[in-house]
């Protein structure tokens, strides 16, 4: 999205990318993650999600920053 923004000078989409990218990462940072991602984690207090609770775990964190 980000790339994409940029290529046709959307300042609004790379904002939004910018704040997808931080959403997803506090997602993980505060221990939510899928099984393959936790797999990978060195997180000790992790909650495993399936691929639609994390998307909408995401998601509440993206509402909370727009």
């Amino acid at each position: 999205l980000r790339k994409r923004g940029e290529l046709d000078g959307l300042t609004n989409l790379v904002m939004f990318a910018d704040k997808l990218e931080a959403a997803s990462i506090k997602t993980m940072n505060d221990g939510f993650m899928t099984k393959d991602i936790a797999a990978l984690s060195i997180a000790e207090n992790v909650t495993v999600l399936d691929s639609w609770e994390f998307i909408s775990k995401i998601r509440e964190n993206l509402e909370a920053s727009l």
